[in-house]
C-alpha cells in the first residue's frame, strides 16, 4: 500500500469522525445546563483538533496507529465518564458516534495490520488503560506514549511497541515526500478555520462565564454593603428619635417645673 493512499484514508476518516462528533454534540451545546454546554464545546474542540493533528502527521503509518489509539481510548472514556457522569441521556448520540468511529478506524487498520499486529496494539491500549484508570482526558495520548513513559512500561511492552511501528513501515511503499507534504498542507488549510472558530467560541464562552461570575460576586458584595448601610440608617434613626424624645421631653419637664 502506498503512503499517499494511507494518508488519504486517514484524512478521510478524520473528516468523517469530526463531522460525526459535531452532529452528536450539537444538541448538547444548547443544553440549559451551563456545565454541559461548556463540556460539549470543549470536547468537540479537543476531538477535532486531535483528529486533525493526527491526520497531518509526517508518517502515515504512525498516524494510523495514533488514530486507532486516540479513537479507541476516547470511546472508552465516553462510555465510562462523559456520558454517564456529564452529558447524561442526551449523550447517547456521542456513544454511537464513537462506537462507529472505533469500528471504522480498526477496519482501516486492517489494510496494513495483520492479526498479530492488531492483537499487539490492542494489548498496548489495554495495558495503558489499566495503568491509568482515572485518566479522563485521553485526546493527547498517542502511540509513542506507550513506549516512552520511563519506568512505567515493561521492557517487553516497549519492544512490542517499537517493533510494531517498524514492521508497519515495511507494509507501505514510500511516496514522494513533497507530494505528501502538499496534501497535508491543503488538508490542514481547509480545516484550520473551523478549529479557529471553535476556539474563539470556547474562549468567548469562558470570558462571558467569568464575567457573569464576577458580576454575581460583586452583586453579592453590593447586597451585603446595602444591607449594612440600611442597618446603620435604622440605628441612626433610632438614636435620633431617642435624642428628640430626650431633648423635647426634658424641655417640657423643665418648662413645667418653672
Amino acid at each position: 500500500m502506498l503512503q499517499a493512499e494511507l494518508q488519504q484514508d486517514i484524512q478521510r476518516f478524520s473528516s468523517k469522525f469530526t463531522a460525526r462528533v459535531l452532529d452528536a454534540l450539537a444538541p448538547l451545546q444548547s443544553s440549559p445546563q451551563p456545565e454541559v454546554r461548556e463540556a460539549a464545546m470543549r470536547q468537540l474542540l479537543l476531538y477535532s483538533a486531535s483528529a486533525l493533528d493526527i491526520a497531518t502527521e509526517p508518517q502515515p503509518e504512525l498516524g494510523l496507529l495514533d488514530m486507532i489509539v486516540f479513537v479507541t481510548l476516547s470511546r472508552r472514556i465516553v462510555d465510562t465518564y462523559w456520558v454517564p457522569k456529564v452529558f447524561g441521556e442526551k449523550g447517547g448520540g456521542l456513544v454511537q458516534a464513537m462506537a462507529q468511529s472505533e469500528t471504522e478506524v480498526w477496519q482501516l487498520g486492517d489494510k496494513i495490520l495483520d492479526r498479530e499486529r492488531r492483537e499487539d496494539l490492542a494489548a498496548l491500549i489495554r495495558d495503558w488503560q489499566q495503568r491509568n484508570p482515572d485518566h479522563q482526558h485521553v485526546e493527547s495520548v498517542r502511540f509513542h506514549t506507550f513506549s516512552r513513559v520511563a519506568g512505567k512500561l515493561a521492557e517487553e511492552q516497549e519492544k512490542r511497541a517499537s517493533g510494531l511501528l517498524s514492521s508497519l513501515k515495511t507494509a507501505t511503499a514510500a511516496a514522494d515526500q513533497a507530494v505528501l507534504v502538499a496534501e497535508r498542507a491543503l488538508f490542514l488549510a481547509h480545516r484550520v478555520p473551523f478549529l479557529l472558530r471553535m476556539q474563539a467560541r470556547v474562549g468567548t464562552h469562558e470570558i462571558v462565564g467569568d464575567t457573569v461570575a464576577q458580576l454575581k460576586s460583586a452583586g453579592g458584595v453590593l447586597d451585603r454593603v446595602d444591607a449594612m448601610v440600611r442597618r446603620w440608617l435604622v440605628y441612626l434613626l433610632i438614636i435620633g428619635a431617642a435624642w428628640v424624645v430626650i431633648f423635647w421631653g426634658g424641655y417640657y419637664v423643665f418648662k413645667r417645673l418653672l
